[in-house]
């Protein structure tokens, strides 16, 4: 086996997690493999985030700070991307951490099948008392032959990996573009169907090498309309560059199924903020077709629920 080499940044946004950063520290500071740097992107916190992080650098000189307004999280990513001096890229919430040996077997990796773009781990929920972990019963957590079907038709349904599960070339952004700031949520289901789309090698590393964790401010009412949103804007963002037949035909599935979604449950949420996803440069027929599947597609949801 080949030793592990190559620099990685660690890319860090950060909104208000400040009791959560020493942990991830923490966890970056115990890899095996120490030649790595840590950019945390304060996205405008108001919490001791900055004094903390301020001390954390004094200690450790690997650990860098950007300050930005609040922008989001995609938009702090690709901030502290643009920044990196790595070979590699590894993205991690404030709120989450990875094994002691994920670098260095990912390296590894890397260094011994030169046409592999990203490498990714198993993962695993975990409470945040520590009490427990876990996995969920997803038929298959692995991305197969082709990576662009796969994230377009399974994401969320039967695949969903944590974004800190993967390491990535540095090349993967320089050649195909960064995180698109416009997504508040599954900015990182966007970048896997760009790099997929252009042809990136995924490789699974049979390890558990991601923690989610799982906390009473990791979701809320507010952001599941945000999710339905961005939903159907990343898959507008793809009509124009689905391939073939197959493709198109995945597409508008989930556009349907996504768009149905969201105006559901904005009528359920009496709000009225979808404006932005039906203005977006769709041909009209299409946006026509989810509305009027919106009915077709509850009714399955209904009858699922009372099935159990």
């Amino acid at each position: 086996m080949m030793s592990a080499e190559g620099k990685i940044s660690v890319i860090v946004p950060n909104y208000n997690y400040a009791h959560y950063l020493p942990e991830l520290l923490a966890c970056l500071q115990q890899q095996s493999y120490p030649n790595w740097e840590c950019i945390i992107v304060d996205d405008g916190s108001s919490d001791n985030s900055i004094e903390l992080i301020e001390s954390a650098i004094k200690d450790d000189s690997r650990i860098i700070l950007i300050q930005q307004e609040n922008a989001g999280p995609a938009a702090a990513r690709a901030n502290g991307i643009q920044r990196a001096s790595g070979d590699y890229i590894q993205l991690i919430d404030a709120d989450d951490y990875i094994s002691k040996e994920k670098f260095e077997r990912a390296l590894n990796i890397f260094n011994e099948q030169s046409t592999i773009d990203i490498v990714y781990s198993d993962y695993r929920f975990v409470d945040v008392p520590f009490t427990k972990e876990w996995k969920e019963d997803f038929r298959k957590n692995k991305v197969g032959s082709q990576p662009f079907i796969d994230f377009l038709s399974r994401w969320e349904l039967d695949l969903m990996i944590p974004i800190h599960a993967f390491l990535f070339r540095k090349s993967c952004f320089d050649r195909w573009g960064s995180m698109d700031p416009q997504f508040q949520t599954h900015e990182d289901w966007d970048l896997h169907l760009n790099f997929s789309l252009n042809g990136a090698r995924y490789h699974y590393d049979d390890h558990v090498g991601a923690y989610y964790r799982i906390h009473g401010s990791s979701s809320s009412r507010t952001d599941l309309t945000k999710n339905r949103r961005d939903i159907a804007l990343v898959l507008a963002k793809y009509l124009s560059l689905v391939r073939n037949d197959f493709e198109k035909r995945i597409w508008r599935e989930r556009y349907f199924q996504a768009i149905a979604s969201f105006i559901i449950d904005a009528r359920v949420r009496k709000q009225i903020n979808w404006q932005r996803v039906m203005d977006h440069p769709i041909p009209r027929s299409l946006k026509r077709a989810a509305v009027w599947s919106s009915p077709l597609y509850l009714i399955p949801k209904i009858f699922g629920k009372l099935a159990r």
